[in-house]
């Protein structure tokens, strides 16, 4: 797993805004959005910004994901977004149950069953439905968005702007924007925050049972290439030079020389055993309210989660689902979209 700018995971940087968004810690939110930002991975956080609400927000608040289809491409447009993000109280994981419902439950409610009879579909298959049925210029905006380059989160992109067309509860976003006052130093200096050891358990690979101890020890410039951030500034054949700009012994020393507590801001022990139970993450990740989804359907992916391990990461076991899914028929006379 890349590095980012400030020798981070970077699957760990990423769950820590997640759940930072989520336990509406502004500052450290916005602290792991720019380490995003200035590791050269700001697509990639326009992706997860739309993770972190379609885990916890989602339909109670439309607005954000509109805003989100607005200004998602630019560093300021993502700050913005991030903070806002941050301050909602509404709470929902309606999405997030319907996800997990695709693959699992056959016999399901309408909304669900017309998504497994689509999920397969690609391209203009799926969406040209969806937006000719939108009536709302916002809904043509969010469903322009998550159209646009959502990689592994493809799938969750579409049962969003399947699920929207029906669900539509808008709402307002807050104009004060927070002061936002960042370390100014070194790499180590600049390390402000410790991982959240409550963001890795079932989202990264040291939260599924892995050791990352020895990795900032046994720093190499190999390594460092993987990270788009350190890959052109360590592409030079002077190694000796690179390490005296970047790792000045007086300043900053080869991370092998940091305090254990400095290392341990990124780095550690597992925090969790190989084998733990989905559903202690469930319980501490996914709301508990889910007003669009209920009864036998909700009570069957239950059922199933509490067979399951963590491991891989419970977002990337959900999203192999669909990978193995088989193709659901369509019912007689069934419309592919649920209109308002």
């Amino acid at each position: 797993m890349s590095l980012t700018k400030r020798l981070y995971k970077l699957d760990e940087v990423r769950s820590s805004l997640i759940f930072c968004i989520r336990a509406r810690r502004i500052q450290e939110a916005l602290f792991w959005l720019r380490e995003l930002e200035e590791s050269l991975y700001g697509n990639d956080a326009r992706r997860v910004l739309f993770v972190a609400w379609f885990i916890f927000v989602g339909l109670e608040h439309l607005t954000w994901l509109y805003e989100w289809s607005l200004h998602s491409k630019s560093r300021e447009g993502r700050e913005k977004l991030c903070w806002q993000l941050s301050k909602l109280s509404e709470r929902d994981g309606s999405l997030w149950w319907m996800l997990c419902a695709g693959p699992i439950v056959e016999k399901c409610g309408t909304t669900v069953q017309v998504w497994r009879e689509t999920c397969h579909l690609n391209g203009e298959d799926f969406w040209q439905v969806i937006v000719d049925a939108s009536t709302d210029e916002r809904l043509d905006s969010i469903l322009e968005g998550l159209q646009e380059d959502m990689r592994a989160y493809t799938t969750m992109a579409k049962l969003t702007g399947q699920v929207i067309v029906r669900y539509q509860k808008w709402g307002t976003l807050s104009v004060i924007q927070p002061d936002i006052v960042y370390e100014e130093g070194n790499v180590r200096q600049e390390r402000t925050y410790k991982i959240p050891k409550d963001c890795l358990y079932g989202m990264t690979w040291r939260g599924c049972g892995n050791d990352s101890t020895e990795e900032l020890r046994d720093l190499s410039v190999d390594t460092l290439r993987a990270s788009p951030y350190w890959r052109r500034l360590c592409n030079s054949e002077d190694l000796e030079e690179f390490w005296n700009t970047y790792f000045e012994w007086t300043t900053v020393d080869h991370p092998d020389e940091w305090s254990l507590a400095d290392r341990e801001k990124s780095h550690g022990p597992p925090v969790q055993c190989v084998g733990t139970p989905m559903w202690r993450w469930w319980r501490g990740w996914i709301p508990k309210e889910h007003r669009f989804f209920w009864g036998k359907q909700k009570n069957d992916v239950w059922a199933w989660v509490q067979t399951q391990t963590i491991e891989p990461t419970v977002l990337d076991r959900i999203l192999e689902l669909y990978q193995k899914m088989a193709i659901v028929p369509k019912a007689p006379k069934k419309i592919w979209v649920l209109c308002p």
